[in-house]
């Protein structure tokens, strides 16, 4: 459901606004958290859809809110700290999960409400925390644009093009959704769809990385060291979003190579290698006494789910980053046409998981990781190549 909403999010965003759009994407999340509570099976469907269609409401808001509030220059830094602030979640969720389930083989009900209780009230209190977010001065231009006052594009282009902004156009829901087809067909994006499917497949194993660490019974009480590889998928991912801020992207490195991707490659490399080694093959599919190739290591786990969310969350960083260079002045609906092949691709691979073995995935996961960055590279050489080209002809970049 996600996916498919991602066609209609930067229309909605376009009509109610970023801010707006993401309040209505929170209370979707409000609604799906509480539908918990009645335990009643279509009830749970029905909120499970509405949550997709709020997922794809609230991070396209957030995307055109991160848009509004960055040029071409500080983006990278900005989208670093949104995701230091997204993966924060699961650092704080997994060390309260495991203050609450420790010493408890069953979950009995007053834990289970507890957990739903401290959920909701997060929850609800980070939606009405959107109702205080700034309206920042570019937003009220293109709300004088919306409402045929006497700014319009070029005067607005004008007034942002110092800030070398990534302008917005002001277009229809109609118009907006042919925009995504045209995006989607570029050659641009077309040749990085290896980058959306790489992107989609490593996502989805970072949930299966987990389990395949408690299914593995050759590590003594592997269960119990699920909460510690939670929180350092929080702090991997924290220090991916970080390591923007930290790493000057534009190092000269050979081949025009990007140092914070060349940094997320090896994390991601030296992940699957662990993997690889450290877990068997059916430790996928359930519990499993079956030996790895080495001998099976708790702490060597939690350290390649360290590695893991580093390298997703530079990759996801710096495809958003090449998206918003590619397409300055319609990056919300890139962003979304990005999202949903990623949601499309991890909903195709989550079901293809249940067939294929550990070690079956991992080499996919390396093919398809060296065919992203491969495409990510060519993309951003052809994009530097253009950018020559128009300032030598004296064309102004954006």
């Amino acid at each position: 459901m996600c996916g498919v909403s991602m066609w209609i999010s930067p229309a909605v965003c376009n009509v109610l606004g970023s801010k707006a759009t993401m309040f209505v994407g929170a209370l979707c999340f409000i609604v799906f958290i509480c539908s918990f509570f009645f335990s009643i099976t279509w009830l749970l469907y029905v909120a499970s859809g509405l949550v997709g269609s709020g997922a794809a409401l609230l991070w396209t808001g957030q995307s055109a809110y991160l848009i509004l509030n960055s040029n071409q220059t500080t983006l990278e830094t900005n989208l670093g700290l949104f995701f230091v602030l997204y993966q924060s979640g699961a650092f704080i969720g997994n060390l309260v999960i495991y203050f609450l389930f420790t010493d408890k083989t069953y979950i009995d009900a007053e834990t289970r409400n507890l957990v739903l209780v401290f959920v909701s009230v997060v929850v609800t209190l980070g939606t009405v925390l959107l109702l205080f977010l700034p309206h920042y001065e570019k937003e009220d231009l293109l709300d004088l644009d919306k409402k045929g006052n006497e700014s319009n594009d070029i005067v607005i282009q004008k007034k942002l093009a110092k800030d070398s902004a990534l302008i917005q156009s002001i277009e229809s829901p109609f118009q907006t959704f042919k925009k995504g087809w045209k995006i989607i067909v570029s050659v641009d994006v077309l040749i990085l769809l290896f980058m959306f499917f790489n992107i989609g497949f490593s996502y989805i194993f970072t949930i299966v990385y987990n389990s395949c660490l408690g299914f593995t019974r050759a590590i003594p009480k592997a269960v119990e060291m699920l909460p510690f590889a939670g929180l350092m998928s929080g702090i991997g991912g924290m220090v991916g979003g970080i390591l923007p801020a930290i790493i000057k992207p534009e190092l000269p490195l050979p081949f025009n190579i990007r140092p914070l991707m060349l940094l997320a490659f090896i994390c991601y490399v030296t992940s699957y290698v662990i993997a690889f080694l450290n877990f068997p093959d059916s430790s996928i599919f359930g519990y499993t006494y079956d030996k790895a190739y080495i001998h099976s290591s708790a702490y060597l786990g939690i350290l390649g789910s360290l590695l893991l969310h580093i390298g997703e969350v530079v990759y996801n960083n710096e495809t958003a980053v090449l998206l918003a260079k590619l397409f300055p002045n319609d990056t919300v609906s890139a962003f979304a046409v990005f999202l949903f092949c990623k949601n499309c691709f991890s909903a195709l691979t989550f079901t293809g998981s249940n067939f294929a073995g550990l070690h079956t995935q991992l080499l996919c996961l390396t093919g398809f990781l060296l065919l992203g960055t491969l495409s990510f590279w060519y993309v951003s050489k052809r994009l530097h190549r253009r950018r020559i080209e128009k300032s030598i002809a004296g064309v102004p970049l954006p």
